[in-house]
């Protein structure tokens, strides 16, 4: 089975740092270097984060940082490897460029080490060739001589230069205008058609039983090939910024439909949507109607009632029956836009619910009567959909409604359905909640909410954690990082946290960054168990107040109870001891830290050979 792959922009910092280590430590062969692996972790928590994921799960990471006022950098990658090969890769890489178009960048860098030392990264070299990278430079000794850095480039200029689509012809092996114009020509004319075999199938593909009858599609003619390379080629158009011609070229093939015959059997009619049920094209349905909206979208300038008519004219093709409005957040669109689609579609509800009065019929069922339902509720959650999603608070402020009590009520629809499932795996209800979550974020105003009903919905993630069971945890827990503003919010979210439990550590970091020492310290001393990292974090906020004795009691409790990471603790110990002049325990921890696997020897002589400088 195939899954669709989900690339989000990740926005807060710990989920970042938690798919970065999830990622980076499946990666030995790439990151086994554990120092450089935690640099990456924590440096990706302040960085632009991109995730890939399937099945509602991270498969994948990239982080792009700047380097300079016209410079980005891919900083970090990673992909699991059983999802290797797979376009999660190119995937990450689309969504990196396109932000580092948006933010106005030049160029692109990549660092990795030079092709011919590690079978690994000669892989990872081809790869970023295969995107399109420019060798720069290698430095030999900017790492080490055993791992010479390789620097890539990419300028982000050429793809908006403005070409003809005869030159454009050869970036991009997209047919001529007059071979488009050929090919829609011969279809229309029915001189073009594919063959199909009716075939009974018992069981599908995960052995479950189907017992239907279903059509298998040859092409002997070539007509999807051919479509293929005119979709792909209007979507390196698009990030060429040729909106205009890749509009002219989607209208045209997108309504094309084709014939399909078979030996006695009648013709079946063949469109774009059944190509893509079938897997003849290299882009799915969802990428081909996104391509086409962006396209119109971007074709020129528009009023809001011209777009909003010219939207709902994509709305009612077949390949767009997917499409929501919720995807159009964040483009330049006339501000009146949602709200003339919303009158519009009220229109035409009118107008077929008036149609449907005329035509209705109790004694029998009438098709048409049944298509027309369909289309008006269709179109009434559109207006729900774009009411909720899009519209801006001032927009709602005369309706007074709240728009987050409407989105949390769609939500917790979501989260029901979910609970009746026997197991989560990708389901559309997942990305339905990332989608609402995605749009309030957006809009923005989270805070300007009723404290009541934030601190409600609050209550039930935290102690709910975030519905991780139901693979939605990073969309809810990216919305409640916009609830909280003011610091006493904070602090109730930390009460909120510390009483769930197992958010006691965010709980103890809250209430020190917002002036609850005292509930600091007391968390940290409940939670002093075998991890070393609580002694850490503990023995640094008593150094900080100057309270050594505190500091060190901590430390040398951490010595009798922990066996994991004590570099830290260590090296506390071995500069106060030295700092105190107390040679005989300077040795003792000394000898103690050589002979800890956890210790890191390196860095600590290295803090050593500092204090004594």
């Amino acid at each position: 089975m195939e899954y669709e792959t989900a690339v989000r922009q990740v926005t807060e910092a710990e989920t970042r740092r938690r798919i970065a280590r999830t990622i980076l430590e499946a990666l030995p062969d790439w990151f086994g270097i554990r120092e450089s692996r935690e640099e990456y972790i924590n440096a990706s928590g302040t960085w632009t984060f991109f995730a890939a994921y399937r099945q509602g799960s991270p498969a994948g990471f990239l982080c792009l940082k700047e380097t300079g006022k016209a410079t980005a950098e891919l900083a970090v990658m990673g992909v699991l490897s059983e999802y290797h090969r797979q376009g999660i890769g190119r995937a990450l890489f689309e969504a990196a460029r396109e932000e580092a178009v948006r933010r106005g960048y030049r160029f692109l860098q990549v660092k990795t080490v030079a092709m011919g030392y590690y079978e690994t990264y000669d892989r990872t070299n081809r790869f970023y060739q295969s995107m399109g990278f420019q060798e720069f430079e290698v430095f030999p000794e900017l790492w080490d001589r055993a791992n010479p850095c390789q620097v890539y480039v990419m300028g982000l200029e050429e793809k908006q230069k403005s070409v003809s689509l005869t030159e454009r012809q050869n970036i991009v092996s997209i047919p001529s205008k007059k071979e488009i114009d050929d090919y829609c020509g011969r279809v229309k004319a029915g001189e073009i058609a594919l063959r199909y075999e009716k075939r009974y199938v018992e069981f599908d593909e995960d052995g479950s039983y189907l017992g239907q009858w279903r059509l298998y599609y040859e092409d002997p003619e070539g007509a999807m090939d051919f479509l293929d390379r005119v979709l792909l080629g209007c979507d390196a158009m698009l990030k060429m910024r040729e909106y205009k011609d890749a509009a002219d070229i989607l209208d045209q093939v997108c309504r094309l439909e084709w014939t399909a015959k078979a030996e006695k059997e009648e013709e079946t009619d063949f469109t774009i949507v059944t190509a893509c049920r079938n897997r003849l094209l290299s882009m799915t349905q969802a990428e081909i109607s996104r391509d086409w909206t962006t396209a119109v979208v971007e074709s020129r300038e528009w009023n809001g009632r011209e777009l909003a008519k010219k939207l709902l004219e994509l709305l009612n093709e077949p390949v767009c029956e997917d499409w929501k409005p919720v995807e159009l957040l964040g483009r330049k669109i006339p501000p009146d836009t949602f709200s003339q689609m919303i009158c519009l579609l009220e229109e035409e509800i009118g107008e077929e619910l008036a149609e449907l009065e005329n035509m209705y019929s109790e004694k029998e069922w009438i098709y048409p009567n049944w298509r027309l339902k369909k289309d008006i509720d269709r179109k009434q959650e559109l207006i729900a959909g774009i009411r909720s999603k899009c519209m801006l608070p001032e927009e709602k402020k005369a309706d007074n409604v709240s728009v987050l009590a409407a989105c949390w009520k769609q939500i917790k629809d979501q989260l029901t359905r979910l609970s009746y499932e026997p197991y989560i795996d990708d389901q559309l209800e997942i990305d339905e909640v990332w989608e609402i979550c995605e749009a309030l974020i957006k809009r923005g105003g989270l805070e300007q909410e009723d404290w009541q009903l934030r601190r409600r919905i609050l209550k039930e993630l935290v102690e709910n954690d975030y519905y991780d069971y139901y693979s939605c945890y990073d969309p809810l827990h990216d919305l409640v990082e916009h609830f909280c503003t003011e610091p006493w919010e904070y602090l109730e979210l930390a009460d909120m946290m510390e009483s769930c439990g197992y958010e006691w550590r965010k709980a103890a970091d809250l209430y020190l960054k917002y002036g609850r020492e005292d509930k600091y310290v007391d968390i940290l001393e409940v939670h002093l168990e075998k991890d070393s990292k609580t002694y850490v974090d503990l023995m640094n906020y008593y150094r900080k107040q100057k309270m050594e004795d505190e500091a060190r009691h901590v430390a040398e409790q951490c010595l009798e109870k922990c066996k994991d990471e004590l570099t830290d603790i260590f090296i506390f110990l071995l500069t106060d001891a030295e700092r105190n002049g107390q040679a005989e325990r300077f040795q003792k921890y000394y000898n103690s830290a050589k002979r800890r696997r956890s210790v890191d020897m390196g860095r600590l002589e290295e803090a050593l050979r500092k204090e004594t400088e």
